[in-house]
């Protein structure tokens, strides 16, 4: 991996996380604590827009992250450990939009209070997983890639104040 790649993970990686992450993590957190207190379409409205953030924000970032950020992060440590809780995470993402999705389809039925608190639950832990997930990128992966751009006689920083 030169540095130019380097740079480019770790800028590619800022502008999704600070920008489009953050504005749907935001969203999840207000349709979380808005569920049973608005109607139930302005609910089921929340709802979708969340996932349709999920499909067409999250999902491609989490697909970049899996095919070039991950195995990059790999090769430079040697080792697939370093990816493992990260794509472990993926896993509990998934799982969870499903619920909701699962969720969404039984509210049409009608919005009963433990489907309330279920979709309620199920949006928090949402957040929660996803916050999480940004956190250890930031905290355990980058600073891989930081190391490595060091390492090839620049920080990251330095690139990305350009």
């Amino acid at each position: 991996m030169n540095a130019t790649e380097v740079f480019e993970a770790i800028r590619a990686f800022g502008e999704h996380e600070h920008l489009d992450l953050a504005r749907g993590l935001d969203r999840i957190h207000g349709a979380a604590c808005a569920v049973g207190h608005d109607a139930r379409v302005g609910d089921l409205h929340a709802i979708r827009e969340v996932l349709r953030w999920a499909s067409d924000t999250l999902e491609p970032h989490i697909e970049w992250e899996e095919t070039w950020l991950y195995p990059q992060i790999d090769s430079l440590t040697g080792t697939p450990w370093a990816t493992r809780a990260a794509r472990f995470d993926h896993g509990q993402i998934h799982g969870i939009a499903a619920r909701l999705e699962r969720d969404v389809g039984l509210a049409r039925e009608g919005l009963t209070p433990p489907l309330v608190e279920s979709l309620r639950a199920d949006l928090f832990a949402y957040e929660a997983v996803i916050r999480t997930h940004i956190d250890r990128e930031e905290r355990l992966l980058l600073p891989v890639l930081e190391d490595a751009a060091a390492t090839a006689g620049a920080t990251a920083g330095d690139w990305m104040s350009r």
